[in-house]
């Protein structure tokens, strides 16, 4: 067993895992409602689990994203990599998709 499914297979990790996603009602990076739109959130780490496991059940390193963010923000479209500044890329796809619907009002 690797150190990342040891990492993944304590109490610890699973509890803060599942508390993350519980607690969520939408998707951290565009805002979509879980419910409303019966959409899946996913848990992802800010700083993979490989690349320091020891933050691996701290809630601070955690987002909770919809099945798109998370590959497309959190993964800039490639699952082999990861979004060391998720909350500036969010930020500026929410600004994006705000200055794209005003523009359609007008």
């Amino acid at each position: 067993m690797n150190l990342i499914q040891k990492v993944r297979d304590t109490i610890a990790y699973r509890l803060a895992m599942h508390a993350k996603r519980k607690a969520a009602t939408c998707c951290d990076i565009c805002k979509t409602p879980a419910m409303r739109f019966r959409i899946r959130l996913e848990v992802h780490h800010r700083v993979p689990v490989h690349a320091d496991p020891t933050k691996a059940a701290d809630p601070d390193n955690m987002v909770v994203a919809c099945a798109s963010c998370h590959y497309h923000v959190c993964h800039l479209d490639n699952w082999s990599t990861w979004n060391s500044n998720i909350d500036v890329t969010s930020a500026q796809m929410r600004r994006a998709w705000v200055d794209n619907q005003l523009k359609e009002r007008t």
